[in-house]
């Protein structure tokens, strides 16, 4: 079956995108019946200094395109999706910007691009144009072959260098032998390989495995290992890379954090704290980070890292810094930045331990057993709050509330049991610090409030009891804070469909296990009719759920509520 994509008609895919893109990119200008994407002032360009060209098979983007401005490349050829532009289309791209200060080649090291831009070399050179090519093989996972390594996403590493060097007026011949002399290695590793426009998905790779080596064409990796965590495989891939150029401590390197198609941000930020981990553990100077979409293989599922060491540092990092235009290249300025570190630490507000009273307060083990009871439901619950979060919400509803169960777990001791007020402005407390989105901050609120209400009644002393009015206030203080605060009203399937009934409840005449019965009875019934709100009459994420998606599902934060006060009744009956 052909993995659906997003295109019109896939065999033309490549002159739509490039149609597309240089609409949208008013820096660029497009040789339509060539594909050849150039600097919209290239002329200026070609008249003060040496111009750059790269290209290559379509499918990587932002490579190769995403690199055209100011400081990096003057233009690119695009060939079909993982195919060579043809020679005409390379002579066409040489003739355009070939200046009186030359035009340097970048190529990556495969047959087809070798040949076809080699001979359009040549015949720029017959023609009289001054011209000369480099080719790339930064793939240490190939070792030994006669073609040599492939070109890989290291290769922006260079655009970014050789077009720092054209940029502050280096001659062509001094660029090619600088470029030379690089010491660039890269490797990749995916666990889902790509799909061509039009073809059924590679299914190569199997379910809980990854390829190690693998190329950006989709080629076989020279390794299928086992799916592993980013840290043990960030250490796999960099190990072989740093020992191919001869990497060690005390070396400068730069990198790059590569995604191949697919990959997250959040995936590939925790590769570069793992890059940076490591390097720290072995005494190698990462002087910089690149992290992004730099060389992509489509819809690869995978990343690759590129090491660039930095040889003669001084120039190296300077053309790294040098500021382009080009919009694939992440600005990052150096100059009058602070002096802050990197991470910053806020001290932390001196905790107070309970008071060692003679004859502690009654208080303090029902409080404590409460608290208990309602954190374990919680933390037991989490799979199916989970399950319901994620066919009515964003799923994170289970892990979220269990996070900040088990912070309140691991801080109960130090909580001040005997002074319910200060119990909590504690809660709230633990829940600001262990918990984000809205669960957090509504939980936050209903402690802070309730915490507020019964000072009224402790003063922010020890206490040995408190009336059931006191309670109740502090209860309908919370639930009172977070209507006003978050706007939800019941029928609306949020938390408040629970705490409103157990609200009206609790101000029953009832007294003891007769009240408790009360409420968590309310509490249930209400969660439950959540089950019957329809996504349009939702007030939060559940609202831009499908109609039959919601369908007989609860709302996780009702049923949150609904669980934790049926813990309390049954720890303080």
């Amino acid at each position: 079956m052909t993995s659906f994509q997003m295109l019109n008609e896939p065999t033309h895919a490549v002159e739509a995108m490039l149609e597309g893109l240089v609409a949208s990119s008013p820096q660029l200008t497009l040789v339509a019946q060539h594909k050849v994407v150039l600097h919209r002032n290239f002329k200026a360009l070609q008249a003060k200094q040496v111009t750059l060209l790269s290209g290559g098979g379509s499918g990587h983007e932002p490579a190769h395109a995403g690199y055209i401005g100011d400081g990096m490349l003057t233009g690119v050829i695009c060939g079909d999706v993982f195919a060579s532009p043809t020679t005409k289309q390379v002579i066409e791209a040489i003739r355009l910007v070939a200046g009186p200060h030359g035009c340097l080649v970048i190529v990556k090291n495969y047959t087809g691009d070798r040949l076809n831009f080699g001979l359009a070399i040549e015949k720029a050179k017959a023609e009289g144009l001054k011209v000369d090519m480099v080719v790339i093989g930064d793939d240490c996972a190939i070792q030994g072959s006669k073609a040599g390594r492939r070109g890989i996403a290291g290769t922006v590493f260079v655009h970014k260098f050789a077009g720092a060097l054209a940029a502050h007026g280096y001659p062509l011949e001094a660029i090619r032998d600088h470029v030379q002399r690089l010491e660039i290695a890269s490797m990749g590793v995916a666990w889902k390989s790509c799909t061509l426009p039009g073809h059924a998905a590679n299914q190569r790779v199997k379910a809980g495995e990854m390829e190690l080596g693998l190329g950006i064409h989709g080629e076989p990796g020279v390794v299928t290992v086992a799916q592993g965590s980013a840290k043990a495989t960030t250490a796999q891939l960099l190990e072989r890379i740093l020992t191919d150029i001869g990497v060690v401590e005390g070396d400068g390197v730069a990198m790059l954090v590569n995604n191949l198609g697919s990959t997250t941000l959040l995936e590939l930020h925790v590769v570069a704290n793992d890059v940076v981990e490591y390097c720290n553990a072995h005494k190698i100077t990462l002087q910089r980070i690149f992290v992004g979409s730099f060389m992509t293989a489509l819809d690869m599922a995978g990343f690759s890292l590129s090491v660039w060491k930095l040889a003669d540092a001084a120039l190296h990092t300077a053309m790294l810094d040098h500021a382009v235009s080009a919009p694939a290249w992440p600005f990052a300025p150096r100059a009058d930045l602070t002096a802050l570190p990197k991470v910053i630490t806020v001290p932390e507000p001196l905790l107070v331990p309970p008071m060692a009273v003679a004859g502690a307060s009654g208080l303090v083990p029902v409080l404590q057993r409460g608290i208990q009871a309602a954190t374990e439901r919680i933390i037991e619950a989490e799979p199916q709050l989970t399950d319901w979060d994620a066919k009515v919400g964003d799923g994170d509803c289970g892990e979220t509330l269990k996070t900040g169960a088990q912070a309140i777990q691991d801080a109960l001791l130090t909580y001040p049991l005997h002074i319910p007020s200060q119990t909590a402005h504690a809660l709230a407390a633990t829940v600001a610090d262990a918990v984000g989105g809205t669960s957090g901050v509504l939980y936050t609120i209903f402690f802070t409030a309730a915490g507020n209400a019964l000072y009224a009644y402790d003063h922010g002393h020890q206490v040995d009891a408190l009336p059931v009015a006191a309670w109740r206030t502090a209860f309908a203080a919370g639930i009172g804070a977070i209507q006003k605060y978050g706007g939800a009203t019941e029928g609306s399937r949020t938390m408040m469909d629970a705490l409103l009934p157990a609200l009206r409840a609790s101000q029953s005449d009832a007294e003891g296990a007769e009240l408790w019965a009360a409420v968590v009875q309310a509490a249930e019934a209400g969660a439950e009719a959540t089950k019957k709100v329809l996504p349009k009459n939702a007030f939060g994420r559940s609202s831009y759920v499908g109609e039959e998606f919601a369908k007989d599902i609860p709302d996780p934060g009702a049923m949150a509520v609904a669980f934790w006060l049926s813990a309390l009744q049954r720890a303080l009956a």
